[in-house]
């Protein structure tokens, strides 16, 4: 940001960036997937896929997941749980189907098939209250 004002010939007050973490930063380290498959039973592939995705944040995703039995598997072939679907909407405002397979799981981008044949199931999920 401070070379894209300079650039522009902009100021601004000091940048803070360096200091700022990124949402799911606190909480993450290399055995965080580990952790997460022994202490939620998941499967490796799903545990490194909420350690990646959502770092420090996952365990939130699985306390969410566990609490409303939603642990399961959007779709045998990938590693995304249906509590990412709950999540989505309530703690990132995912709106539509196409908004969590394609923004956020990127499931629609990844295998088009995949997220179609579980549209129904996140349209579901979605409109739980």
């Amino acid at each position: 940001l401070d070379r894209a004002l300079e650039s522009a010939g902009m100021s601004a007050g000091p940048s803070r960036t360096a200091e700022t973490p990124l949402v799911g930063a606190e909480g993450y380290g290399p055995g965080l997937a580990a952790d997460l498959s022994t202490r939620f039973g998941l499967d490796e592939a799903v545990a490194v896929h909420l350690a990646r995705s959502y770092g420090g944040e996952a365990v939130a995703v699985l306390d969410m997941g566990r609490e409303r039995g939603l642990l399961e598997r959007l779709h045998p072939g990938h590693p995304y749980l249906e509590a990412e679907v709950r999540f989505a909407k309530e703690r990132e405002h995912a709106v539509t189907a196409d908004d969590v397979l394609e923004r956020r799981l990127r499931l629609g981008f990844l295998d088009r098939a995949a997220a179609e044949s579980v549209r129904n199931r996140v349209d579901e999920l979605l409109r739980v209250h």
